[in-house]
């Protein structure tokens, strides 16, 4: 017998999106499936275009005093002990999936597991089991910054859960941005022979609409990857002994010579919150601690110049011998680095891709090309992708390059 999934959707002042989701959702209800929109909005424009959907086990509730949608989680969850779902899954409003994935998604749920992670960078659908706490924490805990991450087992997960204690740990102004964190590990820690596995899931079946434009919380980037990423992890239950270590697993690319500079440009970073959050980058980031004095004390001009001369160098030289330029990686990092570029009145000539099943084929301007497809001789090739080591990426590139071909490879960060 199949388990029942309840999609659980917090909004505000989005019914755009909202109807959008609905849209392309609404096709997948049914006895096992259904989906609830949690919504805070100041109009009644959500309210109305879920009313369309009526009846097709698609269901709205007005939230009320809920001023931060982490907030709005808690309650989400609360509200769901109540439910018939027998399992809780909480995303936002502007990620859809396709059926290929629900379908794995239902099939991985008769394993009975307590707390599923979804990885959406898998090359094949698959399920494993995490090990134990600290596994599940340094492999869970960045990407369950994210909503959409995790699905949860009513019965054992959300029934029992003291909300008042969680809440006054949590809910605070230091850490309110990442307190669903502060949840999952909270609650898998309270439970004895909990059941963690992760969902592997194919790149292409699930989409953020959003995926490349910057965060509504932009101006407050600093503080929220600095202070409130290091207060959650550090709050956690002494069951978890690799907190320390769990801090480094935030993606680097956050905390960036690059992203400090966009930061800097949009308002968001200066030396007032280098001294007011440097304690907790320095803890995060150790290697990031010079380049953020430099980018906070200098003007951006001079930080662009001191800090990614080789890269800007490499490019203006590349142009000036006729070389095509690309970005390999067509995801959040090979955005932020366009933009990075842009800012410094450099264009490039397309994204690369391993593989252009799952990706769209233009970003803004910019066309999206396979890159076995495209690389040759005379390329000059700008590594924007999350990598831990030497990614197979960088593997094929220096085979075609000891095999003789031209190809000038430099890496974003």
């Amino acid at each position: 017998m199949s388990k029942k999934l309840a999609l659980c959707i917090p909004t505000y002042n989005r019914s755009k999106e909202v109807e959008k989701l609905l849209q392309d959702l609404s096709a997948f209800t049914g006895d096992d499936f259904v989906i609830y929109i949690f919504d805070s909005s100041e109009s009644d424009d959500t309210r109305l275009v879920v009313d369309r959907y009526a009846g097709a086990q698609v269901f709205y509730e007005f939230v009320t005093g809920a001023e931060y949608s982490n907030q709005k989680v808690f309650r989400i969850y609360e509200r769901m002990t109540e439910s018939e779902a027998d399992y809780v899954w909480l995303m936002n409003d502007h990620s859809v999936f396709n059926d290929a994935a629900l379908d794995f998604i239902r099939r991985a749920l008769a394993e009975d597991g307590d707390f599923y992670l979804l990885d959406v960078r898998c090359p094949a659908f698959a399920v494993t089991d995490f090990k134990d706490l600290d596994d599940f924490l340094l492999r869970a805990a960045w990407q369950l910054t994210y909503y959409g991450a995790g699905i949860v087992k009513r019965e054992s997960f959300l029934e029992g859960v003291d909300w008042d204690y969680l809440a006054g740990k949590y809910l605070t102004a230091e850490t309110m941005e990442y307190s669903q964190l502060g949840f999952y590990f909270e609650r898998a820690s309270q439970m004895p022979r909990v059941k963690l596995k992760q969902i592997g899931l194919l790149r292409d079946s699930m989409l953020d609409r959003r995926r490349y434009e910057k965060p509504a919380w932009q101006k407050d980037k600093f503080r929220i990857c600095t202070q409130c990423w290091h207060e959650v992890i550090m709050r956690l239950p002494e069951a978890y002994k690799a907190r320390e270590k769990a801090l480094g697993t935030m993606d680097s690319w956050y905390l960036s010579r690059f992203s400090l500079m966009e930061m800097k440009e949009d308002g968001g970073y200066g030396l007032f919150s280098l001294l007011r959050y440097g304690r907790f980058l320095r803890r995060i980031a150790p290697e990031m601690a010079a380049n953020a004095l430099w980018i906070a004390l200098l003007p951006l001009w001079l930080c662009r110049r001191l800090l990614t001369g080789k890269l800007l160098g490499k490019i203006k030289a590349a142009r000036k011998a006729g070389r095509r330029v690309y970005v390999y990686g067509a995801g959040r990092h090979g955005v932020d680095c366009t933009n990075y570029l842009e800012s410094c009145g450099i264009v490039h000539d397309g994204f690369l891709v391993t593989e252009l099943e799952g990706n769209p084929r233009r970003i803004r301007e910019y066309p999206v090309y396979a890159a076995g497809e495209k690389l040759g001789p005379g390329c000059l090739v700008i590594l924007a992708f999350l990598s831990n080591g030497q990614s197979p990426v960088e593997v094929w590139l220096d085979e075609l390059r000891a095999n003789g071909m031209d190809i000038e490879c430099i890496g974003a960060e």
